[in-house]
């Protein structure tokens, strides 16, 4: 069942308010809630299916790290949460009617990847294990069809880290499940995933090799996917963190690489990718650099999310937002907060996707950490 903000994250999140944005192009800022003193709070994802929203993110007080679980089904004009307890690396779907945090859990020794799960609709909650055995990291999943996921993640193994893919439903019991193994990878670079309404695509790191996966989606009512083939997009020696957006032709991977970020585009289906585009050029080799933290896709419309991070003694940066209006073709910076973490998506409030961003105050770390949105 879901509850109220403080009652989701003890001492953690409280009041909802509203206030006005200092931007004219944004619709007023919703404040999601305000720390106690003592709570960290740090958003990991952000991502948006029609006016449905779902965010996750970590929450820590005095050394015992849990998460939360936010939803919107009115544009981001109001939101509900649930906890996660003790997740790792949590990132959100919208998917059959359900907001979703896709992580990690602990089982003793082992770390197994869960699907945590509300419905939107109604006061229910739930989810399933992905795994039973053996340690996994840093998942992602993406919504096949508004039917089922396709989730994938590292697995250790003897012979080194791996990366497997698996799909199947949020929550509740498989009819029939996929699973595919990709070979090698290296975690602690990162992957992605995202789907189209007829492919799914992998991103992650084999070393310095920037890697992709493409399968077709089948028909209904299975969905079942089939590989189209593993491509090296790229040898980067200092590159990680891939995001990924997909929708109808256009494939955007944003990663970071030599401390800045960057951008590519597909327009047929992930077959090629044209040359990087720099986002935010950085000194390196530097104290700071720039990665990802979303992607999100619809029609022409792109929107990325990121943080510029760096510090000896003390943090610095601050969260950006981008936009693009052709495909991917050209971007503007809209957003920039010296607070903290961007994680941005695309919402349809009326017949239009609009951009859409929550921020934190990671970075600054006053006494209250507080969450807030906006959207254009």
């Amino acid at each position: 069942m879901h509850r109220t903000l403080r009652a989701a994250v003890p001492a953690a999140l409280a009041s909802l308010a509203i206030a006005a944005s200092p931007v004219a192009a944004f619709q007023p800022t919703v404040l999601l809630g305000t720390a106690d003193p003592g709570v960290d709070i740090t958003l990991r994802d952000h991502q948006g299916r029609g006016s449905a929203l779902a965010a996750t993110g970590d929450v820590v007080e005095l050394g015992v790290r849990n998460g939360v679980l936010l939803w919107s089904t009115d544009s981001g004009q109001t939101w509900d949460n649930d906890t996660l307890i003790a997740p790792r690396g949590a990132e959100a779907a919208v998917c059959a009617g359900r907001a979703i945090a896709i992580h990690t859990r602990d089982v003793g020794a082992e770390r197994f990847v869960r699907t945590s799960t509300h419905q939107l609709a109604a006061d229910i909650s739930g989810g399933r294990d992905w795994t039973d055995t053996g340690v996994a990291r840093t998942p992602d999943g993406a919504c096949v069809r508004n039917h089922e996921l396709a989730v994938a993640w590292f697995r250790k193994t003897s012979d080194g880290w791996k990366v497997r893919v698996r799909t199947g439903v949020p929550a509740g019991d498989d009819l029939s499940p996929q699973t595919f193994d990709l070979g090698s990878g290296t975690p602690s670079r990162g992957l992605a995933v995202a789907a189209s309404a007829d492919r799914v695509y992998v991103a992650w790191f084999r070393g310095q090799a920037l890697k992709l996966r493409r399968f077709a989606i089948g028909g209904a009512p299975g969905h079942t996917l089939s590989s189209l083939g593993t491509t090296t997009l790229a040898l980067l020696r200092y590159g990680n963190t891939p995001e990924l957006g997909a929708d109808g032709d256009r494939v955007i991977l944003a990663f970071m690489d030599r401390a800045d970020l960057k951008v590519r585009r597909s327009t047929n289906r992930g077959a090629s990718f044209g040359s990087p585009r720099t986002l935010r050029n950085e000194p390196f080799p530097s104290e700071i650099g720039a990665f990802p933290t979303t992607v999100a896709v619809k029609g022409s419309r792109v929107a990325i999310g990121a943080v510029e991070l760096g510090g000896i003694e003390e943090l610095v940066g601050r969260g950006l937002g981008y936009k693009s209006t052709d495909g991917g073709a050209t971007y503007s910076r809209i957003s920039s907060h010296s607070s903290g973490r961007v994680v941005a998506t695309l919402v349809r409030p009326g017949s239009v996707y609009r951009y859409a961003e929550l921020w934190d105050e990671s970075i600054s770390d006053p006494s209250a950490h507080r969450i807030r949105f906006r959207r254009q």
